[in-house]
């Protein structure tokens, strides 16, 4: 029997108060890094409204925030010394990834995004983050990633789900004719990729080390799949101590 003033949440069907409260565990998970450091990353943001000259905006997707703690468990596959890779996220948004791989231990970092909004709040975001890593030098570029050339050095590639197969398939054309070139170490990084994920199983010059297949979060109930790569084939001592494809 209720009582007066009783808030009727008793009453509620059980589905209904597992949606609230995944609603309000995901607005909490997405939210704690801007508490804590005072950015702003965790706002969703629809692809329909940025403001882009590109021609590839029908095949981009919505901005959403990295999970810190999925990061970083992607993160453990790729060995350290971290700070003699280079970390590029493709499509980087606000730029939370960024941050996150500058705590982690990165000293070269990189995003690319093709909308100029988005641009300045992830360099708004670096300015504000950056005294916490005063030896990480970060960057964004505005750019679009199928006109993008890697840089030559060993590099850690990030992609969460930022476009379709139509831009997809030719940046990792793009990747393919720029190892062939220049053979260097690369770790890649998918995460919410499984419908171009087969493109880069393809690529010959990488391997998969680990991965997580498509599940729900017990916490947030938001679905989450990854899958990290690193350099195959032989391999020698190289550049920066670290082994290099031959």
């Amino acid at each position: 029997m209720s009582t007066p003033g009783s808030t009727g949440f008793s009453s509620m069907p059980s589905a209904t108060l597992m949606r609230i409260r995944s609603a309000v565990l995901r607005m909490a998970d997405k939210a704690a890094f801007d508490w804590r450091y005072g950015t702003e990353t965790s706002n969703f943001v629809a692809n329909a409204v940025l403001r882009t000259s590109s021609a590839n905006k029908p095949f981009g997707i919505e901005y959403q925030p990295t999970p810190t703690g999925e990061f970083r468990r992607m993160l453990r596959e790729v060995p350290p010394p971290l700070d003699s890779l280079h970390f590029l996220d493709y499509g980087c948004g606000k730029g939370r990834t960024l941050l996150l791989a500058a705590q982690a231990g990165f000293r070269r970092i990189t995003g690319l995004d093709y909308a100029p909004d988005m641009v300045e709040i992830a360099r708004r975001n670096i300015a504000i983050f950056q005294p916490r890593v005063p030896g990480a030098r970060m960057e964004v570029l505005a750019a679009d990633a199928m006109e993008f050339e890697p840089p030559t050095g060993n590099c850690v590639l990030f992609f969460y789900n930022p476009f379709n197969e139509k831009v997809m398939a030719p940046v990792v054309q793009n990747l393919r004719r720029s190892q062939a070139a220049h053979p260097r170490q690369w770790y890649v990084m998918l995460y919410n990729c499984s419908k171009c994920q087969h493109l880069f199983d393809d690529l010959q010059f990488l391997r998969p080390l680990a991965g997580r297949p498509r599940r729900r979060s017990w916490l947030t109930q938001t679905l989450c799949e990854w899958k990290v790569y690193g350099p195959s084939g032989a391999v020698a001592e190289g550049d920066q101590g670290r082994p290099v494809i031959r």
